[in-house]
């Protein structure tokens, strides 16, 4: 673990700016098969809808609204809990657990299996609105589905890749059990729970001319599209990841071919289910912070680690920053085809991003002269083009991320050129951090944003 942080000589100017950004539904995403003529959802399906108005229903319950209540008291307690910022975000992130505990649950064992779409900031589906389902460190740039099923059968999933709008990366990961509470293994030295099964890129992929697909989960071991399951409850993560936001979401179906599908259960079933289990899920995510990677003092960072999987890398830093310290990181893309900075609370629940600059890829940022990137960490507007807002916070959690790194790949060499500067100083009626610092006003902020609001709204 390295130290990060420095004092700064001056206090960082802040450039405040408002204004909401109006959203459409989601359900408007949608493509359409060829000789079709209407379009389709793809993130707003109709199983979306329906598991989503469950949701709702059972979120507004007053008994799950009391366990709530009281996991929400009992982290208040814990060391996390009796920070200023902790304390200030932790009805939300007890909130985005409950929300996702419950998901975990509606999608688990269904008749019928689909894909469930969730993420940190609020959409609007049909008559509902769900404020956020996170878990731990969800990146913006990514759109997650996941589905919980029974490892013994067997299932064909098919989707079709929007080919002119390609999201940089499509990653399908089967991990056993579901996604918490789980006996964690190694964390100290993985970016992951243990729990990986198997996994497929797009790249290694089979996709038809016209973007479609089909993949085999569990049975016998195919060279084409598949993917090993294992026995008991599996979940199918899949990660889109975005270097473009006008890149769009796959469509994605599953259907089961082997075996008797398993009985629905009743919404006092499921209800009973939720009010068993909540609090247990809670307190392993609550705790998440405090395991992954080993855990991580103020101001340190750790080197990447291997993703499961193979998809990549992820180093892991912790911020705790006063009125007048910022992180200042120079680092390279390692010429992954993806890579980004992300911050979060601390918790790990990131910030609506649809209003607060909370993660940045190369195409939404600004290179130095050799190639690399400074990134500029802090509460407050600096003025400079690769601000990554912490939301206001002043303590959190930043993940680093490369994902299809090229042959002989260091996870030492992203990092060999991180550092902090010890002073900002001012040029001009501007805070100057380096001189090759590029600066961004306030309509450069908002645009951003702007085009941030697509993958969550529309």
């Amino acid at each position: 673990m390295r130290k990060l942080v420095r004092r700064l000589g001056v206090s960082i100017m802040s450039l405040a700016w408002a204004g909401s950004v109006s959203a459409q539904s989601a359900s408007s995403i949608s493509t359409a098969q060829p000789g079709e003529h209407f379009p389709r959802p793809v993130l707003g399906t109709p199983e979306q809808i329906q598991s989503e108005a469950t949701l709702v229903n059972l979120l507004g319950d007053p008994q799950i609204a009391a366990v709530r209540r009281s996991m929400a008291a009992e982290l208040g307690t814990t060391p996390t809990g009796r920070t200023a910022d902790g304390a200030s975000m932790l009805d939300r992130a007890v909130w985005q657990w409950t929300t996702s505990f419950i998901v975990s649950e509606i999608t688990a064992g269904q008749p019928a299996p689909s894909f469930f779409w969730w993420e940190d900031a609020p959409h609007t589906l049909g008559a509902q609105t769900v404020w956020g389902a996170g878990i731990g460190s969800d990146l913006p740039d990514n759109i997650y589905r996941r589905v919980t099923v029974d490892g013994g059968g067997q299932y064909e999933i098919t989707g079709r890749i929007d080919l002119a709008h390609r999201p940089t990366m499509l990653i399908f990961e089967v991990m056993r059990g579901r996604i918490g509470p789980i006996a964690l293994n190694d964390t100290i030295k993985k970016a992951d729970m243990g729990n990986h099964v198997s996994s497929l890129q797009d790249k290694d992929m089979n996709i038809a001319p016209d973007g479609s697909f089909k993949i085999r989960l569990g049975g016998p071991v195919s060279r084409d599209n598949y993917l090993a399951s294992t026995a008991g409850d599996i979940t199918v993560m899949v990660r889109e990841s975005q270097s473009d936001w006008n890149q769009r979401p796959s469509e994605l179906r599953i259907r089961r071919i082997t075996g008797a599908p398993p009985q629905a259960a009743s919404y006092g079933e499921l209800k009973q289910r939720i009010l068993a289990g909540l609090p247990d899920y809670i307190r392993f995510w609550s705790n998440w912070h405090v395991v992954n990677m080993g855990g991580l003092e103020p101001n340190t960072y750790k080197t990447p680690v291997a993703r499961a999987g193979g998809f990549g890398y992820a180093g892991k830093l912790r911020f705790k920053l006063g009125a007048d310290e910022a992180i200042l990181l120079t680092i390279s893309s390692g010429q992954a085809r993806y890579f980004s900075v992300h911050v979060s609370d601390p918790w790990e629940i990131t910030a609506d991003s649809r209003h607060y600059q909370v993660s940045l890829n190369p195409s939404q940022s600004r290179p130095n002269a050799d190639g690399t990137y400074t990134y500029l960490i802090s509460p407050k507007d600096p003025g400079v083009a690769n601000w990554v807002d912490t939301a206001g916070l002043h303590d959190g959690y930043a993940i680093l991320r490369w994902q299809g790194v090229p042959n002989g790949f260091s996870p030492w060499l992203p990092l060999a050129r991180s550092y902090m500067r010890s002073r900002v100083t001012r040029s001009n009626g501007r805070p100057s951090v380096l001189d090759s610092t590029k600066y961004c006003w306030i309509s450069g902020r908002i645009s951003s944003s702007r085009k941030r609001a697509w993958p969550i709204t529309g």
